[in-house]
């Protein structure tokens, strides 16, 4: 809470400092409507250095857009209001169009000036164009301070990394007993939420990075994202044990196995070894002769083949980014 309250003053006095400053430049140049420049910077000012690059760049050429057509309304229909009016709907149309909504209300301030003043002539039109450069300008480069939280998603996906690890803890205690007492996967809805936080981080930390920005952060979290889901079909394979035979607690074991060395560096290669021994040693024993045995132990070794896939998202991971 303290960290979100802290970035929230921050971004709070980074948007009215620069709002002063365009003010002020403004100012110093003699520009008129020189408030005008604050409230660019104001809008210009966005989550992320990509994001407020983007939303500069595309107000930028909604803004070329706009002179055109506003130059051509007032000389064909005066500087009057019918004569704004005609250019608002020609340039909302066009902005629309172009995906420029966000250009709309600011562009179109700069245009009232040339309806205030009656005149488009090179020294207002210099004016805007300086307005326009100096509010934009100044909002980028007040956030090319921002830096990719790294140490923030590492927390984020720590406490997910222990949600995972905690309920393959539990899928072990299950396989041991046939009491499914609170085990109602309501876990899974936690690890969802840490998951998407997560997530969320990870692009704004890709938005937050000019040039290339690394994928590893955004690609670990669709990782365990897969395996989320690999393990919400173990907990329902779990549930249709119906007998402990005597595979159980060996299964149990390895789960636990999985529990204790879980962590990101893990190549899980040992695991996958160890898998692949269980899964051969289940092929090569006698078939049992009760039905409910026979079902269980299906159900077992269902389990195991879905813990290979978990294991292998993992190892993909790795081959990946180390």
């Amino acid at each position: 809470m303290n960290r979100n309250y802290n970035a929230l003053i921050l971004k709070s006095v980074k948007i009215t400092a620069g709002a002063i400053l365009a003010i002020l430049f403004a100012s110093c140049l003699n520009l008129k409507y020189s408030a005008t420049a604050g409230i660019i910077t104001i809008l210009s000012i966005q989550n992320t250095k990509k994001e407020t690059i983007q939303t500069a760049l595309a107000r930028g050429e909604a803004f070329c857009c706009a002179l055109l057509v506003s130059f051509l309304c007032y000389n064909f229909f005066g500087y009057t209001t019918a004569a704004f009016g005609i250019y608002l709907l020609i340039f909302t149309t066009l902005c629309l169009a172009m995906k420029w909504s966000s250009a709309i209300a600011m562009d179109s301030v700069l245009i009232t000036h040339f309806l205030a003043e009656k005149t488009m002539n090179i020294p207002m039109i210099a004016n805007e164009i300086s307005l326009f450069l100096i509010g934009a300008g100044i909002g980028v480069l007040l956030n090319l301070s921002l830096r990719p939280k790294e140490n923030a998603w590492k927390d984020k996906m720590a406490e997910a990394d222990e949600s995972i690890r905690a309920i393959i803890q539990r899928m072990a205690e299950r396989i041991r007993t046939l009491d499914r007492t609170n085990y109602d996967g309501s876990c899974f809805l936690l690890l969802d939420k840490q998951l998407g936080n997560a997530k969320s981080l990870a692009l704004t930390n890709m938005d937050n990075t000019l040039g290339t920005p690394s994928c590893a952060e955004l690609d670990y979290v669709q990782m365990r994202e897969f395996q989320s889901q690999v393990l919400r079909q173990i907990y329902n394979s779990i549930q249709m044990i119906a007998y402990l035979p005597d595979q159980a607690p060996i299964i149990a074991d390895f789960f636990e196995r999985i529990s204790k060395e879980y962590a990101k560096t893990n190549d899980v290669k040992s695991l996958l070894d160890t898998l692949h021994e269980l899964i051969l040693s289940m092929k090569n024993e006698k078939l049992p002769t009760k039905r409910e045995e026979f079902e269980s132990r299906a159900v077992l070794f269902y389990i195991l083949k879905q813990l290979e896939e978990f294991l292998i998202l993992k190892r993909n991971f790795v081959e990946r980014w180390h």
